[in-house]
């Protein structure tokens, strides 16, 4: 996270108390925290080096937003970033429903975001959507999620201009995000980690790579403006 000037972290388990402190130690200088309790849930967005505009989080540790003001090819941009940490489908009790309620959630975020009236004004999603959006995000077999979840979040791309940013640089590529190590004996491999940006940042973005961390089963989505 050293060399990150956003980094959008999901499943964090911040409280109110201990998600400073995980600000300070990855040294970014602000944040959007969105806490859940100690054992689940939480999402944070962290900024280093650059004016923040507008701040908002959710009170289900599920959805934090920061829109940071930078610079790309000599004209200014507000990017509104939101990390955003999905429910499980497959776990939660009310499941389709529940999620269904979460992207809709994400929508109103976005729709209230502030906005410039002298920039350009983009928009990243980041997170861990726990659903393999296409064929090719999941090992070949899998069972495949509902459509009406996976619409659910083409919706959000088509009403505000978002793409995915790996499968626009990877059109045909698997590459799976949740490739657990030691015993994964069901062989499940996904594609749940996802950024999805405003079509203006993806024309400038240099490289999109999935990178293997260490504190984590799921690898990182990295993006280079």
């Amino acid at each position: 996270l050293r060399r990150t000037d956003v980094a959008c972290l999901q499943e964090t388990h911040t409280t109110t108390a201990s998600g400073p402190t995980l600000v300070k130690r990855a040294g970014f200088t602000q944040s959007a925290l969105s806490h859940g309790d100690s054992r689940s849930r939480g999402a944070a967005v962290m900024v280093r080096g650059h004016p923040v505009a507008d701040s908002k989080t959710s009170d289900c540790g599920r959805v934090a937003l920061l829109t940071v003001e930078v610079r790309i090819d000599g004209r200014d941009h507000w990017i509104s970033v939101l990390s955003v940490y999905a429910p499980n489908i497959d776990r939660t009790v009310a499941g389709r429903a529940e999620y269904l309620q979460f992207v809709d959630s994400v929508r109103g975020m976005l729709r209230a975001r502030r906005l410039s009236g002298a920039a350009e004004n983009s928009l990243i999603i980041a997170g861990d959507l726990n659903l393999a959006m296409g064929h090719l995000d999941a090992e070949p077999g899998a069972r495949r999620p509902s459509q009406e979840v996976v619409d659910a979040w083409q919706s959000v791309a088509d009403d505000f201009d978002l793409t995915d940013a790996f499968r626009e640089h990877f059109p045909t590529a698997r590459s799976y995000t949740f490739a657990p190590l030691g015993d994964n004996r069901h062989r499940t491999f996904r594609r749940l980690d996802y950024i999805l940006m405003s079509d203006a940042l993806v024309g400038v973005a240099a490289k999109v790579e999935h990178r293997t961390v260490g504190f984590s089963d799921h690898k990182a989505v990295e993006v280079t403006l």
